[in-house]
């Protein structure tokens, strides 16, 4: 948790430089909370399938297309994001969706969060060799989820100005929209008491898009999507700091 307290707290000195400590402390203990209960959230899931929650879209038409068609959805880590497959089972359900995990532990609860979102037509697929399991859902019209805030071990970079500072962003996005003709709709949770509210941005054209301004745009949602979500983003790692 310590960790994850004093990453968060610097974190915010990029995002919002003006905040004071204060500020920045409130902000990183009300993430830290929410970090918690998203753990309490996934386990109630997949242990129970417990799922209180009500379910509101910002921008629906704009996820019904995109899901009909087959997307890429870029998003970040905030809120209680892995009931977000629930939230596609019940709302897509002849829809199968592939979702990219760093997966670095030996001995861990992935096996059963991996094969309980299975029964719900999720894919958890382990970063490395991701495209031999991914391959067969994208090319019949299911979706890929990409989660970016964080740092990844992948080869396919670009450079993007994010929150003020050069960083590499993995390519991903870009790389799969065009072999496969995905629409690229950057998507996150936010939770407000027991209702979910899941919100789509526009649509990241790569059509005639350079590799470099089309990251550029997607470096841009990801900005967008943390500073909104900064009382229940959880970064794991050193993503902007280093």
């Amino acid at each position: 948790m310590l960790p994850f307290f004093d990453q968060h707290y610097e974190s915010l000195a990029i995002i919002h430089p003006e905040l004071l400590w204060y500020q920045k402390t409130v902000l990183t203990v009300r993430a830290c909370l929410s970090m918690v209960f998203q753990r309490f959230v996934a386990m109630g899931l997949i242990l129970f399938d417990f799922f209180p929650f009500k379910v509101k879209f910002d921008n629906k038409k704009l996820l019904d297309q995109a899901i009909k068609e087959g997307a890429v959805f870029v998003t970040v880590h905030s809120g209680p994001y892995p009931v977000l497959g629930k939230v596609i089972s019940r709302y897509y359900a002849d829809k199968q969706l592939a979702v990219t995990f760093y997966h670095v532990n030996k001995i861990s609860f992935f096996p059963i969060f991996r094969h309980f979102f299975k029964r719900l037509g999720v894919s958890i697929i382990p970063l490395g060799g991701a495209m031999k399991e991914a391959d067969p859902i994208l090319s019949n019209g299911g979706s890929m989820v990409l989660f970016l805030d964080a740092k990844l071990p992948i080869n396919r970079t670009e450079t993007v100005s994010l929150f003020g500072k050069e960083r590499q962003l993995s390519t991903g996005p870009y790389f799969l929209a065009k072999r496969y003709g995905l629409k690229v709709v950057p998507v996150y949770v936010r939770r407000q008491g027991l209702t979910l509210h899941v919100q789509a941005l526009p649509e990241i054209p790569y059509h005639q898009q350079s590799q470099r301004r089309f990251m550029q745009r997607v470096a841009l949602s990801l900005e967008q999507m943390i500073a909104v979500t900064l009382p229940s983003w959880q970064v794991f790692d050193r993503f902007l700091l280093d």
